[in-house]
């Protein structure tokens, strides 16, 4: 990366903190869950492990907040400004990775609008888990994208504790090696006569990877009273994992509702009906959260471009991960704070497709006789992303009054334990 890129991403790694502390003055400072991590992370600073591993939460996001918590001495800027500083290292870390894959000048755009995405913006001024789960879950999928192209052992042993780390913040993370396992897999079984010793035994590490870091927490839930080996305390997301297996849940299991609140007990598998009517809600809302001109976009780059045959993997791999995760969601979940972690992998196409119609106008206006076209034509570069920023602004600034009775009770909470 030259001088000129590392000024560009300096600028862009910039302008997401101006926008992000815009925005957060008029979104919901905390989430449902946050009162829960607060208390979590005043255990761990008092060094009460035990009750601060006693929620059904992962620890990693409460362990992440204690630092900032020792500048801010304030639990709630603490988590949020947790959640800034991991919102916008996934700006760069998208840059970084987009740049690698697809070049500078779409690696730029993708940056850019992930800058202005009003649902990514919103989690990574709160008080949530979404913006850590979100860098945590971008990383694994690099590295495990990596692992697929190269075949080196040692970005698969990264994808795995990566996305072990990841489950530390929210147990869906394990969905990443499930998925380059997977892929990796059909990798061996098409090359079984060349390297399928080298293809099993990235299959092996990759595993490892994972349970090496997420196996201390597992063997805590064991130790615990009445505890047993298990992948969450949450009922809902074993569910997941045992349904995503094809197998049925036992009957006597309890799903979350479709917002993620109480759960619906008596679950004896999934209604076909049902579970395609979620499906839909959840693909809506995506789209919703994605917007009719990041949706735009991505429709011209789907039939514009011409991908070069080394980025084929690549686009398989993300498509995969997000249709993954939507038929995962779509058993228990219709919330968009289990689609921003998403994001980044859907911008990426707007992105892709955003440099695709800035180079084929700048191409056009420079191919004209007109004197001044190749004047015309940097105007072009410049004026249609400026285009498409400004008609998401208000999007992106938009107030919120959502979640009032989570800050509400994040108040009680603080007041209580002052």
């Amino acid at each position: 990366m030259g001088t000129r890129e590392r000024k560009i991403l300096l600028a862009i790694v910039v302008l997401a903190i101006v926008v992000r502390l815009g925005q957060a003055m008029l979104v919901a400072t905390i989430s449902g869950d946050g009162p829960t991590y607060m208390a979590m992370a005043r255990h761990l600073l008092e060094g009460r492990f035990a009750e601060a591993l006693a929620p059904a939460y992962p620890p990693l996001y409460s362990a992440l907040v204690v630092g900032p918590y020792l500048v801010l001495r304030n639990w709630v800027l603490a988590g949020r400004a947790t959640s800034l500083l991991f919102g916008v290292s996934t700006i760069a870390a998208m840059y970084l990775f987009t740049r690698r894959k697809f070049g500078a000048g779409p690696a730029m755009f993708v940056a850019l609008l992930l800058v202005f995405q009003p649902l990514l913006g919103s989690f990574s001024v709160r008080f949530d888990v979404s913006a850590v789960y979100g860098f945590l879950l971008l990383c694994s999928l690099w590295l495990g994208l990596r692992g697929l192209e190269t075949q080196k052992a040692a970005y698969w042993l990264g994808c795995g504790c990566v996305a072990g780390l990841g489950y530390l913040a929210r147990p869906e993370a394990l969905g990443v090696v499930m998925i380059t396992g997977g892929v990796g897999l059909v990798m061996v079984l098409r090359s079984l006569r060349q390297r399928w010793v080298k293809g099993l035994r990235n299959l092996i590490v990759l595993g490892a990877g994972a349970v090496i870091v997420m196996f201390p927490y597992v063997l805590h839930m064991r130790a615990e009273p009445g505890g047993s080996w298990r992948l969450s305390k949450k009922k809902s997301a074993i569910v997941a994992v045992i349904s995503a297996a094809g197998m049925t849940p036992p009957a006597s299991d309890t799903i979350a509702s479709r917002q993620g609140g109480a759960g619906i007990p008596g679950y004896s598998g999934i209604d076909g009906s049902g579970y395609l009517r979620t499906l839909a809600d959840e693909i809506w809302l995506l789209a919703r959260s994605i917007g009719p001109a990041f949706l735009a976009l991505i429709a011209l780059a789907l039939v514009r471009r011409r991908a070069a045959p080394r980025e084929h993997l690549a686009e398989l791999y993300l498509g995969i991960t997000v249709l993954f995760y939507l038929l995962i969601y779509a058993l228990f979940y219709t919330s968009d704070r289990h689609l921003a972690p998403l994001m980044p992998l859907c911008v990426l196409w707007a992105g892709i497709g955003l440099h695709e119609i800035t180079a084929m106008l700048a191409k056009r206006a420079s191919e004209a006789t007109a004197p001044n076209s190749r004047r015309r034509a940097k105007v072009l570069r410049v004026a249609v992303p400026l285009l498409v920023i400004a008609s998401v602004l208000p999007f992106t600034f938009k107030p919120q009054d959502r979640d009032k009775i989570c800050q509400k009770k994040a108040g009680l909470w603080l007041q209580q334990e002052a």
